[in-house]
């Protein structure tokens, strides 16, 4: 037997800020943060972050670090969800 298919429908607001910050030549550090809160549920609140850190080791080669954080406020994954945005 399944179970019922629990529907949500969340308006969401999408907000991000993008900084691309060259210092000097040899080093540059990007971040992108984006905000999705959901308009009727403000406690549904995605947030994720992606920021790298890249600089040039030679003319020709450059090493870049890079990471990415999201959070949930409501996981979705072990329920039986279909979600319409």
């Amino acid at each position: 037997m399944t179970e019922p298919l629990t529907v949500f429908r969340l308006w969401r607001s999408t907000n991000y800020l993008s900084v691309l910050w060259d210092i000097g030549d040899n080093l540059n550090i990007k971040l992108v943060n984006y905000y999705q809160p959901a308009i009727n549920q403000i406690q549904q609140l995605p947030l994720s972050t992606d920021m790298g850190v890249d600089f040039k080791l030679f003319k020709q080669l450059s090493f870049e670090v890079a990471v990415n954080y999201t959070y949930r406020a409501l996981q979705l994954a072990t329920q039986n969800v279909e979600i319409f945005q």
